[in-house]
């Protein structure tokens, strides 16, 4: 705690620090994993949420959903994530390592 700041709001208090909300952190995670698990360092099979051929917009590894008849999916890792690694920019996704893309990935989410 920044005793100068203790009667600020907690949202004031990391946008004066400069710091990250836990929502941001939680995504920025989940983005890693995913890269890990496409990279093939994660003993995951792959074919189970990658999109099997075609053209697509944007970047070229798109993921995808499978339907949500029960409330427990909503809240899984697929749901929780892909929609963002879609929306990613093809050249954070294209990244050779998990530094290069924590890198890209921090100064997209900044502007």
């Amino acid at each position: 705690m920044v005793p100068s700041l203790a009667d600020l709001a907690h949202t004031e208090r990391l946008e004066k620090l400069g710091l990250p909300s836990l929502d941001e952190r939680r995504e920025k995670g989940d983005m890693i994993a995913v890269f890990v698990a496409m990279m093939g360092v994660d003993k995951i099979d792959r074919n189970l949420f990658v999109r099997n051929g075609g053209a697509t917009r944007g970047q070229g590894k798109k993921l995808k959903k499978t339907s949500n008849f029960k409330d427990v999916k909503k809240y899984s890792f697929s749901y929780r994530c892909f929609d963002l690694w879609n929306s990613l920019d093809r050249e954070i996704i294209l990244s050779k390592n998990i530094y290069e893309l924590k890198a890209k990935f921090d100064w997209d989410t900044e502007t």
